[in-house]
């Protein structure tokens, strides 16, 4: 059986027709959910695009693979690319997955088309031309990314249209040519800002989107967050705020409409009848929710992931796991699948029964983590952690040499994640038991070291 994976870059999870979304036209993946099956409660590895792809490339998390921001995953660490080799599998990387340093492969034997900007030593930061038209900063975590959000033209559109049309090349190339079964991953940079879309769809949504209402009372690290990205004081107004989501909606419609062109080439070619397809993202946007913006947060909206699975193994169609989960997974259950013996240890776990039985089964005891450094110019780095256990979800920061106190939510009850219940009397115990399984094996003094060690070299040599 063929695999092929779809990676998305910063889709909120919530932002599909298939998860309740009354607003957004994403047919195509709306149609991959009626043929196969949703994990509704996916997380990445960390809410930030580099340490969160090499976790799923690798299967370990951030701590494990040294590669907490953007910075360099080793050659020496292995990949999924290297297992599914050693399985018999031919390895394909079109488009996107954000490396960083000289070795652009990591175990793909095949690159029709790479990033579209260097990042290795002695290139330029922000590439040739056609990325030098708009500014960077609009694409960072930034107020005036917002400020400039509208309707217009990107380089991150046409990447994308030349990351499909390479794709389906690729799916023609193999229609005659089946010596071997092919993994292949395909990488977007939609619907990742700047929030500026094509104009026809981003009107349609201009109108439509709803403004997300803001708690009065944050936790300390959101307000940090927000203020050192300059987007507290003043508040983004309804206006900008009504303006990027529109924008955030149409591009996440181009990026289906790219997704719908290379399921038609499947069809064409015959190809879908053996292949397993996978869409996911490599984190979330939170697009206005709880005041903020982007990602590096562990809000839903940020950290959390779309996860549709669908090929000639899926038990049933159109069904919802509600099974915890993590991209960690996707390498553990392809390796079983793929009758692959893993070279590595990983994080993860294999979510075959999940896919090929009719049952959504449900591991009570399992926890999720999720983890990231922010590297800051000005002020320290902060060392970040998440865990989600049940119903139950609580993070924590390491500033200045002490932990902050935790944010804790109850998603059950409260989906929304406005009533942070750290200092609730009555969820003492469950706090406790959270804080434990969250500190084990974190170790964020050494890790702060390390990774702005690791940034600075990065940034000398570039």
């Amino acid at each position: 059986m063929n695999i092929l994976i779809i990676m998305s870059d910063q889709h909120h999870k919530g932002v599909l027709g298939c998860s309740g979304d009354e607003i957004i036209r994403t047919p195509n993946l709306d149609m991959l959910a009626k043929k196969g099956v949703r994990f509704d409660n996916c997380y990445a590895a960390a809410p930030l695009c580099v340490p969160s792809r090499m976790s799923f490339l690798t299967s370990r998390l951030p701590s494990n693979n040294r590669v907490w921001s953007e910075t360099e995953l080793p050659s020496t660490a292995p990949t999924m690319a290297h297992v599914m080799r050693l399985a018999g599998y031919e390895t394909s990387l079109i488009g996107r997955m954000h490396f960083i340093g000289q070795d652009q492969r990591h175990g793909f034997e095949n690159r029709p088309i790479g990033e579209y900007t260097a990042r290795y030593p002695g290139s330029k930061t922000l590439g040739g031309k056609p990325w030098q038209h708009y500014a960077s900063s609009t694409a960072g975590q930034f107020r005036k990314g917002i400020e400039n959000s509208g309707y217009g033209n990107t380089f991150y559109q046409h990447f994308d249209e030349k990351v499909t049309h390479e794709t389906c090349n690729f799916l023609e190339n193999k229609k005659n040519n089946k010596q071997k079964p092919f993994f292949a991953v395909v990488g977007y940079v939609l619907p990742h800002c700047p929030y500026i879309a094509p104009k026809e769809s981003f009107d349609y949504y201009l109108d439509k989107v709803k403004i997300p209402q803001v708690e009065s009372v944050l936790p300390q690290s959101v307000r940090d967050f927000r203020r050192i990205r300059g987007i507290d004081s003043p508040p983004i107004s309804d206006k900008r705020t009504r303006i990027a989501r529109a924008a955030y909606y149409a591009l996440t419609e181009k990026m289906d409409s790219n997704v719908g062109m290379i399921i038609e080439k499947l069809e064409q070619t015959g190809l879908d009848k053996n292949t397993m397809v996978i869409y996911i993202s490599d984190h979330g946007d939170l697009i206005g929710e709880h005041g903020c913006w982007w990602k590096s947060m562990y809000y839903e909206g940020s950290v959390g992931v779309p996860m549709v699975v669908t090929g000639p193994n899926v038990s049933s169609k159109n069904r919802v796991c509600n099974q915890l989960s993590s991209l960690l997974d996707i390498g553990p259950t392809l390796f079983d699948i793929a009758g692959a013996s893993s070279i590595h240890s990983n994080d993860g776990i294999s979510l075959r029964k999940c896919i090929e039985e009719d049952v959504n089964i449900i591991d009570e005891k399992r926890s999720i983590i999720s983890e990231m450094i922010d590297i800051r110019k000005d002020t320290p780095s902060v060392a970040s952690r998440m865990i989600r256990l049940g119903e139950w979800k609580l993070w924590q920061t390491y500033d200045e040499n002490k932990y902050s106190q935790p944010v804790m939510f109850n998603l059950k009850k409260d989906c929304l994640e406005q009533k942070d219940l750290t200092r609730s009397i009555p969820n003492w115990q469950i706090k406790r038991k959270l804080l434990k399984l969250l500190q084990k094996n974190w170790n964020p003094k050494s890790d702060r070291v390390q990774a702005d060690g690791l940034r600075k070299d990065l940034v000398d040599v570039i």
